[in-house]
């Protein structure tokens, strides 16, 4: 082999290598990239404000879940965040895995079902991850107004009455009464345990 040809070989290897190192650096970057651009969560909503809007606002809402699925309903559950509560109504499509206290960021439209502000439909449920079981607000008998109690974990104490033969397998009926000249009725499905009302 000549020294021409040997030079020119060299050459030729030199610059494939070369556009090899900068194939490689480009993918090196773009891989960098892509990792360090994080997922750009939605533009949040405190919940209070969305109910301040009341029906017909649309957004998204993030938030401490307070009714996992299944308690009421297996297509339904309720969070809350430092401002408030909201009930989730799913008429399609599926819920991701939750439990109470996780971190739950929903979208959607908000509407009025039987005088309650619900989020339905939603178009998107993402379980941020795992959360803290908010506190319950201690309230009186007569501060459970629904507006301002919903999707919020509450605690209400009293002497508890009721008319007809209270079951475990199916839903019933109290009245519930602190003594602050008002009395409030709680509904047991039977999904939910004593315990809970307890």
């Amino acid at each position: 082999m000549s020294q021409k040809s040997i030079k020119r070989s060299s050459s030729i290897l030199l610059a494939l290598t070369i556009i090899i190192l900068a194939w490689v650096s480009l993918l090196v970057l773009a891989r960098q990239a892509v990792v360090a651009a994080p997922q750009q969560p939605a533009d949040v909503t405190p919940i209070g404000t969305a109910r301040c809007a009341g029906t017909g606002w649309s957004g998204s809402l993030q938030g401490n879940v307070t009714v996992p699925p299944g308690v009421y309903r297996n297509n339904a559950f309720a969070i809350q965040d430092a401002t408030g509560g909201m009930y989730i109504y799913v008429a399609s499509g599926s819920i991701p895995t939750m439990v109470l206290g996780d971190d739950v960021q929903v979208t959607g439209t908000l509407k009025n079902y039987n005088g309650l502000l619900e989020m339905d439909p939603t178009t998107a449920i993402v379980r941020i991850g795992s959360g803290s079981v908010p506190a319950p607000q201690v309230i009186s008998t007569s501060a459970t107004i629904v507006s301002a109690t919903q999707g919020l974990l509450v605690q209400v104490s009293g002497t508890a009455t009721w008319s007809t033969p209270q079951t475990l397998g199916s839903d019933w009926s109290l009245n519930l009464d602190d003594g602050s000249a008002a009395t409030t009725t709680v509904r047991r499905l039977c999904r939910v345990t004593n315990r809970t009302l307890l």
